[in-house]
Order: C-alpha cells, then structure tokens, then sequence
C-alpha cells in the first residue's frame, strides 16, 4: 500500500429519509464493511430535502437518470459536494444505467456532468448487478 494512503479514512455515506431507519441502515453497513475487512467511518446523509425535488413535480417512480428532473440531480450534486469535505481524494458514484432509447444519450451525458459538477475527482462505478459476495 503506497504511505499516502495507508493513514487515510475511508468515509462511506449512506443516504437515509427516515429517521426510524437511520440506525438499522447504519448498524448494516456497518457490518457489511466489516464482513469486507474495509476500515471505514459511516456518515449519515438526511435525504429528505432531495426526495422533495422529485415529490413537487411528479408522484411518477423513476427507472432511469434521464427521467429524473434537473433539479433532483442538482439538489444530489450539492448534497455530495456538501457531505465530501475539503479534502476529499477521490469520491466514487455508482454510474447509472444508461437510457436505453439512444436518442436520450446527450441528455443523460449532460446529467451525469451536473452530477459530478465541482466535485472532487470522481470515479464512476457500474457493475453488473447489486450483489455482493462476502465468500471466497
């Protein structure tokens, strides 16, 4: 492991919009990163305030980023940029799925840069599914 790294925290947010399930989400993760063998301080991100975007427009669900309104995924952006800290090395965002009607492709590239607008460098993650796998 390089020295640059080897004191640095790990801070993994999880967003919460009850304050019921704050602690059960907490203790979760927490346990999850532990069965991972991953040393990290878990945060706690209200969410209530960025859900109120999507409620004030539409009672509609959202399957892919390009059906969500600008404003949600500016009131995302400014949550990340709020929770990161000043010296924040890297921050990583699952990368959602890309709109499968290619004529929406700008316009899902034109959401992910507000997302990840005047954010610490940012790496992108998809994977294939949302199973992790805590055997050998």
């Amino acid at each position: 492991m390089s020295s640059k790294w080897k004191n640095t925290t790990l801070r993994v947010h999880i967003c919460v919009h009850s304050l019921q399930d704050m602690h059960c989400q907490e203790l979760q993760l927490k346990s999850m990163l532990e069965q991972l063998r991953i040393k990290a301080k878990t945060v706690m991100v209200p969410w209530d305030h960025v859900l109120q975007q999507i409620e004030k427009t539409t009672s509609q669900t959202f399957t892919e980023i390009t059906e969500y309104p600008l404003q949600f995924v500016k009131a995302v952006n400014e949550t990340i940029q709020r929770n990161s800290g000043e010296g924040a090395a890297v921050c990583f965002l699952n990368l959602p799925n890309p709109p499968l009607n290619a004529n929406k492709s700008e316009y899902y590239l034109q959401q992910l840069s507000i997302l990840t607008d005047s954010l610490p460098p940012t790496i992108l993650v998809h994977g294939l599914t949302s199973v992790i796998s805590t055997a050998l």
